[in-house]
């Protein structure tokens, strides 16, 4: 499974404008998923102001 994150920012000489948030619809079964909705919210971000950067982190999964 894989988590897509964006780290966006309304200054690039100022790191207490960012903030980074995850992509909480659902986990992604594969990093391709996650890179290229990861990509559409990071041009997004840039079409309303924002410096943003798309990350795909993967995970394991533990059945109970």
């Amino acid at each position: 499974m894989w988590l897509g994150i964006l780290l966006a920012c309304t200054s690039p000489q100022d790191i207490t404008t960012c903030d980074v948030k995850a992509y909480m619809k659902n986990a992604f079964a594969s990093r391709e998923a996650c890179v290229s909705e990861m990509n559409a919210a990071a041009k997004y971000a840039a079409i309303i102001g924002l410096i943003a950067r798309p990350y795909c982190f993967s995970f394991k999964t533990k059945n109970i």
